[in-house]
């Protein structure tokens, strides 16, 4: 597991103690973003995301509005593409966590994370990217994004199904003791089922950010 840890973080220039396995990429997007708001936020406080995120974003920000967060949700133009001064148009002094997909999985348009990132930092709040889709497609490391949390699902380059990876800025601490879903995954198993293997798994991948036969840029 050291040596699959290292190898991740080598992919996005991150350090080892900041890549966290999980069971895929959704239940990373849960704990990012559950794990968060459980950690820093309280009722009350906002979440942003885009119009145009995976399910598993939206219904862990769902999750966190039945509790009493606040909402607000972005919307896109024609290409799907985010426009970052609609993010900071809705930043406020209680935004938490702002959430926006690296690349959108229907159209492949990649979204201006390191603009929004910008603005989210310099109002203090934190901002993940949900990149399954662009990993081992286009080079994706956290220095080009400037993200505090990033999202991958082993499946989309080469790794099993049923493995994924959290890549969290040193010095965030998650709250993790009530972030992961309950809900059956595959063969009625929870998710996280076998995760030190699927971990060592996705550590083969090459640590070149371009993995794979596929070798299209998103749009």
């Amino acid at each position: 597991m050291g040596l699959a840890r290292q190898r991740v973080a080598a992919l996005f220039g991150a350090a080892p103690h900041e890549v966290i396995f999980t069971g895929g990429g959704s239940e990373a997007n849960n704990l990012a973003i559950k794990g968060i708001a459980s950690k820093f936020g309280a009722p009350g406080d906002q979440l942003i995301c885009s119009a145009v995120e995976h399910p598993s974003v939206a219904e862990s920000h769902q999750f966190l509005v039945r509790q009493g967060y606040r909402l607000t949700i972005v919307p896109v133009d024609r290409d799907g593409r985010v426009d970052p001064a609609h993010v900071a148009a809705a930043l406020t002094g209680r935004t938490i966590l702002v959430s926006i997909m690296h690349a959108n999985n229907e159209v492949g348009t990649l979204q201006p994370i390191r603009a929004i990132a910008h603005l989210v930092h310099a109002r203090g709040g934190l901002l993940h990217t949900d990149a399954a889709q662009t990993v081992g497609k286009v080079p994706v490391t956290r220095d080009m994004l400037d993200a505090d949390l990033i999202s991958i699902a082993g499946h989309k380059f080469s790794a099993p199904m049923g493995v994924g990876a959290l890549i969290v800025r040193s010095g965030i601490q998650l709250e993790r003791g009530r972030t992961r879903r309950r809900t059956p995954g595959r063969h009625g198993k929870c998710p996280g089922t076998g995760r030190a293997r699927g971990g060592r798994c996705l550590g083969g991948v090459p640590p070149t950010g371009v993995s794979g036969p596929d070798r299209r840029p998103a749009r």
